[in-house]
């Protein structure tokens, strides 16, 4: 049972609670009273005070590598904090208990290592499978579910609008979809709190509204949520606190966020005229091994599906691309298709620097990509160095001794982007977002001809954002940039080209001033 406070007059003045007027009765749930937590013996977060009541609904602010992460898991319970360094208190249990368990299995929590996870087991499971392991937290539904809580899932997908992802394999969803899939399995089990840490990013505008307008009316009607989120337009209207990280520290007086100006996509005119990337007649199909279905011709080959239909595109030197598209339209194969990753299916042609066939080494070291991909194959014991500079080598946590050239330029690529203190941080360390500039620098420390940015502004703070825009405008001169991307302020200003895919078809194909961009900035409708 939660505590409850009866408050007075002048307790009201010193605890700001959403129409707090109206309320005399207030249920704490959680304390954190001077808490230090150290992962690896290296201090993360620093007297720690903070209390969470029913019904609030917290943004949690601050740069990448502040400690927003590691604060909302010192919060659910997934991290310990440093013996002898504080109490933390639930109050879920009569009586309270300084252990999270009786309160874990009732706080339910979305992030990026979530959905990861659920990518990298590379199982079959279907979204319906999905939500009903939210009962028990675990990536597989350990009992058969009572009649109650099955109507409990359907009801849900019904009222989530994803019921045609009720049945369709994990591995065939869009990152999105994935999304909306997740959050309803935070739900299915009717939590007392949720967290999500950056919930809306990496997805559509039509996901995410979707998505903020479930939290949305989860926290309204009296859930108690915390959610990070580096973007104003991202901002719950449910929300009733602010709490900003700086460094691990809470810092008590700040400034809402500042809204984000989107950049305005200038073109840029080329002299040049070299192919650098010629894609003919491609077809693309990814395969199904769900079930024995064969092919329609019986020949026992599995099903596959047709995820890019007849793609035309040509990418010469000079030009900088924006490749654009709800989740699921096929833009992160596409980039796959461009890397070699990828071959189009028998009749299409793919010539990469006017050479049919070209070793991957070679490719790995004109072509850079990154993308939520490489940042799940990069989550490993390698210090940010490390990461960095196996890009000269393809490879993934590990390195040839380096020569002089190349040890400078990961340095300046880590000053560039201001990660210089990630240099000997293993990766496995790092926030999401830190992992992500490292992956940046790596893309980009072989000088390659071209860089594909695959949603690589997802994850970053305002004042990261500006790094790698400054970056990519310094690179531009020797460096193509592809950047697959939901909002218009996402796309480099140099851009000169777009496309747009529309169910694994182009739907548009020309220059940037041609594309014209719908609400919240997304790249929906075009110029005829």
């Amino acid at each position: 049972m939660a505590l409850i406070l009866n408050l007075g007059p002048q307790d009201q003045s010193q605890i700001d609670v959403w129409e707090v007027e109206r309320v005399k009765l207030l249920f704490v749930l959680v304390t954190l009273a001077n808490i230090n937590l150290s992962l690896n013996a290296q201090p993360v977060l620093h007297h720690i005070n903070f209390t969470l009541l029913e019904g609030q609904c917290w943004l949690i602010l601050g740069a990448n590598g502040a400690g927003k992460s590691s604060f909302l898991k010192l919060v659910r319970g997934d991290l310990w904090h440093n013996p002898n360094e504080g109490v933390r208190t639930y109050f879920f249990t009569d009586p309270a208990r300084t252990s999270p368990i009786g309160a874990k299995e009732q706080i339910a929590f979305v992030s990026p290592e979530l959905q990861d996870r659920h990518s990298r087991l590379g199982l079959w499971v279907t979204g319906v499978d999905v939500v009903r392991s939210g009962f028990e937290q675990t990536d597989f539904v350990p009992t058969k579910l009572s009649s109650h809580q099955e109507t409990r899932v359907t009801n849900l997908l019904q009222d989530f609008n994803l019921e045609h992802l009720r049945d369709k394999p994990v591995l065939e969803m869009s990152k999105g979809q994935l999304r909306r899939i997740l959050l309803a399995r935070a739900l299915v089990g009717e939590p007392k709190v949720l967290m999500l840490d950056e919930c809306f990013s990496g997805v559509d505008p039509e996901s995410k509204k979707h998505l903020m307008q479930v939290v949305n009316g989860a926290a309204k009607a009296g859930l108690t949520v915390l959610y990070t989120t580096h973007r104003e337009e991202e901002k719950l209207e449910a929300t009733t606190h602010e709490l900003k990280l700086e460094r691990g520290r809470i810092v008590q007086e700040f400034q809402a966020i500042s809204p984000i100006k989107p950049r305005r996509a200038e073109t840029r005119a080329s002299k040049k005229t070299v192919p650098l990337i010629e894609i003919h007649n491609a077809d693309v199909y990814l395969g199904n091994p769900v079930g024995n279905e064969t092919a329609p011709d019986g020949s026992g080959e599995p099903t596959k599906k047709l995820v890019l239909q007849n793609i035309n595109l040509t990418i010469s030197s000079g030009e900088h691309w924006a490749i654009v598209g709800h989740n699921g339209a096929g833009k992160s194969t596409l980039s796959k298709l461009i890397l070699g990753e990828l071959e189009p299916a028998l009749g299409g042609t793919v010539k990469r620097f006017g050479l049919d066939r070209m070793p991957i080494w070679q490719r790995q070291s004109r072509i850079g990509l990154i993308s939520s991909d490489t940042q799940v194959r990069h989550r490993v014991a390698a210090n940010g160095e490390t990461v960095v500079a196996s890009g000269f080598f393809g490879s993934v946590g590990w390195i040839y001794p380096l020569e002089k050239n190349q040890k400078t330029r990961v340095a300046e690529l880590l000053e560039k982007l201001e990660i210089a203190h990630l240099a000997q941080k293993s990766a496995l360390e790092t926030s999401h977002g830190e992992l992500k500039k490292l992956l940046i620098a790596r893309s980009l420390v072989t000088n390659p001809d071209i860089v594909i940015l695959d949603e690589a502004f997802d994850y970053l703070d305002a004042h990261s954002r500006k790094l790698l825009f400054d970056l990519i405008e310094t690179e531009s001169d020797r460096t193509q940039f592809v950047t697959v991307a939901h909002r218009l302020e996402d796309i480099p200003r140099l851009s000169t080209h777009a496309l747009r895919l529309k169910g694994g078809r182009i739907a548009f194909s020309g220059e940037i001033k041609n594309l014209e961009w719908g609400a919240n900035n997304s790249a929906l409708l075009t110029v005829s």
